[in-house]
């Protein structure tokens, strides 16, 4: 069995000797690879892709303020520090062709900071938006009623089920 598998980046990531690798994984099928054997052109840049295909980004947040202290950190919600939001920023850059249409976020700040700061630097400029279902009240302040605003967002939808371990 194959799957169409592209690198999109490989970069350090926090301290330590931990990479973060950006694969785009296409088809029906998967495989786990370890990026750095994976081909390159040297540019970090890939194929368009074709609109029968789908593409899965995974992105771990950038370095917390626990992480700078060597601090587990699990479900503590602690935000990131200036160099992980430069760390946002360059995953961001790195993925700003790929079309997105959801993003799926764990419940901790960190996470959703990382979202917000890739996406700023996405070449469609579309808004990042939290979908708020924790009730009635929240689902109808934050719903989107203009066609044209639906157009120019993606939703973000957090879950607790992505929290890291604890």
């Amino acid at each position: 069995r194959t799957a169409n598998v592209r690198l999109v980046s490989v970069g350090s990531c926090c301290s330590g000797n931990r990479k973060l690798g950006l694969v785009c994984a296409s088809g029906s099928q998967s495989s786990v690879i370890d990026p750095v054997h994976l081909p390159s052109n040297g540019k970090g840049d890939h194929s368009p892709k074709k609109s029968s295909e789908s593409s899965l980004i995974l992105i771990r947040h950038g370095e917390s303020m626990w992480n700078e202290k060597n601090l587990f950190t699990g479900c503590v919600d602690v935000p990131l520090t200036p160099k992980g939001v430069d760390e946002a920023i360059e995953a961001g850059k790195r993925i700003c062709n790929i079309p997105i249409d959801v993003i799926f976020t764990s419940a901790m700040i960190r996470s959703q900071m990382t979202a917000m700061l890739a996406m700023m630097q996405h070449r469609r400029k579309k808004v990042p938006i939290i979908t708020h279902k924790e009730s009635e009240q929240a689902q109808s302040w934050s719903k989107i009623y203009s066609e044209d605003t639906k157009e120019q967002s993606i939703p973000v939808i957090t879950a607790w089920q992505l929290n890291e371990r604890m």
